[in-house]
């Protein structure tokens, strides 16, 4: 039996992984011995220092699609390209692990940004989930003219998590193309200094709360359970955290696309992580055939009944009827509503997914600096252009 190693990286859930492929893969009497090890906090420095010095077992997973591509180009990854099994992605997931017109790696999830809600609390006030920017501005004033906080958020334990908003504001306010240009190297990023500084002040306003820097992300979303806050902008991992949040009312959560100036929904897309085949895997055939078994609509649906939002695996079929047999509802329908516009092209670029390193860095690293006043929104874009331009010379 051939042996295969595999270093699950954070990011994801060890005990829902296991349960939901891991054992019963083994219980399947496949003829791959699969070894999973659980890494730490540390997963990231460990795995980068095993691939330079030969040591990296055979699948592995790699936290942002730059640091991926610095290594795909560096070759330390596996073809997949002649894969039957690869044409169940989506082509967009295909697209972000292809380096030099070779499938190296495999988007493990499909995310995106949304705006939560407590649906009684609309219906109490006759509220109206916003669809466009404008409608967005009004609700949120109609909800600190009565003590409500608008959005339910933190980024304590999750200091890079403060990217998301600046992929929403960008994406969402000067809208994808504009976005798509700026990553091509056609326009600068100081061209979105009336997106970031409209974000600087929804935070001057007062409606991320006073404590968005010093609270958990849990517990920012946690306060749209308490009527704290009204609603909040957050990733689809969140769906996972309904459960402990709001018990027996889970039903009540409304969910739907964040806001734009434009009738049309879209939804910015990111991964968490990419998993890729190692270039000096000894089995390399043996590795592609668990990642086989693992992207499918049986795992996709364990997962989703278990913890929604964790492994969205990013497959061509929306699998509709399979997910709302299994998963909570909000998500069964964000999971196939995405699915759907990433199929037709209406989708964003997230920074986790779409900037290089030490741009995506400047993003996360300047952040709070831009929002507290201390360094100009002006600056801080310049500061973003000026690291795009030291990755395109490390390229």
């Amino acid at each position: 039996m051939t042996r295969v190693t595999w270093w699950l990286g954070r990011g994801s859930d060890p005990d829902v992984f296991q349960r939901n492929f891991v054992d019963p893969y083994r219980a399947s009497d496949p003829p791959v011995d699969l070894h999973v090890e659980y890494l730490g906090a540390d997963s990231p420095e460990r795995t980068l220092a095993a691939l330079a010095d030969g040591t990296a077992p055979d699948i592995v997973m790699i936290p942002r699609a730059g640091t991926f591509a610095r290594l795909a180009r560096k070759g330390h990854f596996a073809d997949l390209s002649g894969y039957e099994w690869t044409g169940r992605l989506l082509p967009l997931a295909r697209e972000i692990g292809t380096h030099g017109g070779r499938l190296l790696g495999i988007p493990r999830s499909s995310e995106t940004m949304l705006l939560f809600y407590e649906k009684t609390l609309f219906a109490t006030h006759a509220w109206q989930p916003p669809r466009t920017l404008g409608e967005l501005e009004t609700l949120a004033t109609a909800m600190q003219a009565r003590g409500i906080v608008p959005f339910g958020a933190g980024s304590a334990d999750v200091p890079q998590s403060v990217e998301l908003y600046f992929s929403l504001i960008v994406n969402h306010h000067a809208g994808p193309a504009n976005v798509r240009k700026a990553l091509l190297g056609e326009r600068p990023w100081t061209t979105f200094t009336r997106s970031v500084a409209l974000l600087r002040e929804w935070f001057e306003r007062g409606w991320f709360g006073e404590n968005y820097f010093t609270d958990t992300y849990t517990d920012g979303f946690a306060r749209i359970a308490t009527g704290e806050a009204g609603m909040s902008p957050n990733m689809t991992w969140v769906f996972g955290d309904i459960p402990a949040a709001f018990g027996e009312r889970a039903g009540n959560v409304g969910v739907t696309p964040f806001p734009t100036p434009w009738p049309a929904a879209f939804y910015v897309y990111g991964t968490g992580s990419l998993i890729g085949i190692n270039a000096k895997s000894a089995a390399p055939d043996a590795a592609a055939a668990v990642l086989d078994n693992l992207f499918t609509n049986d795992v996709r649906r364990s997962i989703s009944q278990d913890l929604p939002g964790d492994w969205n695996l990013p497959l061509t079929d929306p699998d509709a009827d399979g997910l709302a047999a299994c998963a909570m509802p909000q998500f069964a329908e964000t999971a196939v509503a995405l699915t759907s516009a990433l199929q037709e092209n209406r989708f964003g670029y997230s920074t986790w997914s779409f900037f290089p390193p030490t741009a995506e860095e400047a993003v996360i690293t300047n952040f709070r600096d831009m929002i507290e006043g201390r360094m100009t929104v002006e600056s801080y874009l310049t500061a973003i252009d000026e690291a795009f331009v030291i990755d395109r010379t490390a390229e």
